[in-house]
């Protein structure tokens, strides 16, 4: 178990991540937080307001208590919400006041993706309730993307230093160290 995980170790991978994602400072400004975490991993929001120069901000909570491939994971999975957020693909959950079958008024949390309104589910302890979290179409594709750990992070450590050597039209070449 990683004791303690923190930005400055963890911020390496971070860049890497960005970088994989077409994430950078000229589109979003994010918060770490690494810490005791209640939720299972972490969370992740983008908020909507931009700034005047166009960048948006953003809190990444990841949790500080966890392997090292798993706070990989994890970090991936949020920064992929990220992705969703600045691509308008996922939109922040809100909640409508709603009519239950016995006539009772009550809160209930919504989210947008890709244009359409769904019932937001939260993760749980109860397998039944998690499957219905994990299989909303926004956390499928950011579990999808974790599983992408491997191909990033070759027996989860960072791939060697690039330096940059020039470039011929569009092509950039790069030097490994």
């Amino acid at each position: 178990m990683t004791k303690y995980a923190t930005l400055k170790k963890y911020q390496p991978y971070i860049d890497v991540i960005m970088e994989d994602l077409g994430l950078d400072s000229k589109n979003v400004f994010l918060e770490w937080e690494f810490k005791k975490w209640s939720s299972m991993g972490g969370d992740a929001i983008l908020y909507t307001p931009i700034s005047a120069t166009g960048v948006r901000w953003g809190t990444v909570r990841i949790s500080h208590e966890a392997l090292h491939n798993d706070i990989l994971q994890t970090i991936m999975h949020e920064l992929k919400h990220i992705q969703q957020y600045l691509l308008h693909r996922l939109e922040p959950t809100y909640t409508k006041l709603v009519k239950t079958n016995r006539g009772n008024n009550k809160y209930v949390w919504y989210t947008e993706w890709m244009g359409k309104e769904y019932l937001f589910h939260s993760t749980s302890k109860n397998p039944k309730l998690n499957n219905k979290y994990k299989s909303q179409p926004w956390e499928a594709e950011a579990y999808a993307y974790q599983t992408e750990v491997d191909r990033l992070f070759p027996n989860g450590k960072l791939p060697p230093a690039k330096k940059y050597v020039g470039s011929v039209g569009h092509i950039k070449f790069y030097k490994i160290r």
